[in-house]
């Protein structure tokens, strides 16, 4: 492969990227979000409807006149009771589905969202909805066997594809591990790296049932962070600069040097989390024929 420049790889069906979620299913997980009214907007709830959605975005930006393109591989583990793959039809030989397979994966359900009547009112609207996860809280937080089963799967996709943009690996978690220290593991990940030297990315968030508390969102130093925060922090990657840049363009503020991280986001942090998290998916090639 020329010499580029890290994580200036092209993204294209000949040489497609990874992204793998990993979500903590733990029993805190059933806490409902302060700041949600919804009766049923539980953290597990509302990081599995984030999910699903995101899921729904990075199928529609591969999605091109004649189909959908296989920019992408995705997989999703789940970590509560035990760590197991969560997409359907997935299995631990098998934990990871080019983008054009994961649309054939989603159930559709019906829901009913609020739009305005136009007379200064809302009035109920059914919408097919698509859902490839759905809610679960219970266990404890495994996290450093999740991260074990995730970058054994992350070496052996970057193994077999060594020219491409190196795997994106997102953890939504409410609290701390409960299987010891995962900083060695994640840094084992993060410096996994490709032929061009492009490092795998791992981002973090963690969420808060508790909308009273202050959020910590993308930043580029430790210095005012304490215990659990710092700890994530270290566990997560610098934004390159095309995710910045996707990021401003679509309306964030995040400086240079930003890392992916967020610690006591509220359920609007981990949307756009999320679409930070995967703003790759805009970046595949649009000269494709």
């Amino acid at each position: 492969m020329a010499a580029v420049r890290p994580y200036s790889e092209e993204i294209s069906r000949t040489k497609p990227s990874c992204i793998a979620f990993l979500v903590d299913q733990s029993g805190s997980m059933a806490e409902g979000f302060e700041d949600v009214p919804a009766a049923d907007a539980a953290k597990a709830q509302g990081a599995a409807d984030a999910l699903n959605r995101c899921l729904a975005n990075i199928i529609m930006r591969c999605t091109k006149d004649e189909g959908i393109r296989d920019y992408f591989y995705v997989g999703i583990w789940g970590y509560g009771q035990s760590v197991s793959t969560a997409l359907p039809g997935t299995d631990p030989e098998h934990p990871l589905v080019p983008v054009s397979e994961l649309y054939t994966l989603s159930r559709i359900e019906n829901r009913v969202r609020q739009i305005p009547d136009g007379k200064g009112g809302m009035r109920e609207q059914t919408i097919k909805y698509p859902v490839w996860i759905d809610p679960q809280a219970d266990g404890e937080t495994p996290m450093c066997d999740a991260f074990d089963t995730v970058r054994a799967s992350m070496n052996t996709w970057m193994e077999e594809h060594p020219d491409s943009y190196p795997p994106t690996i997102i953890n939504i978690t409410d609290g701390a591990s409960t299987d010891g220290d995962p900083r060695y593991t994640a840094w084992k990940i993060m410096q996994t790296q490709n032929g061009n030297r492009s490092k795998a990315l791992l981002f973090n968030i963690h969420i808060t049932a508790n909308s009273k508390l202050p959020p910590i969102l993308y930043p580029s130093a430790d210095n005012e962070l304490q215990s659990y925060a710092k700890n994530l922090f270290e566990m997560s990657s610098e934004l390159p600069d095309k995710l910045v840049i996707e990021a401003v363009m679509g309306g964030m503020d995040i400086q240079e040097g930003a890392h992916g991280f967020v610690f006591n986001g509220g359920l609007n942090d981990l949307i756009r989390f999320l679409d930070i998290g995967t703003r790759m998916t805009a970046m595949a090639d649009m000269r494709e024929g």
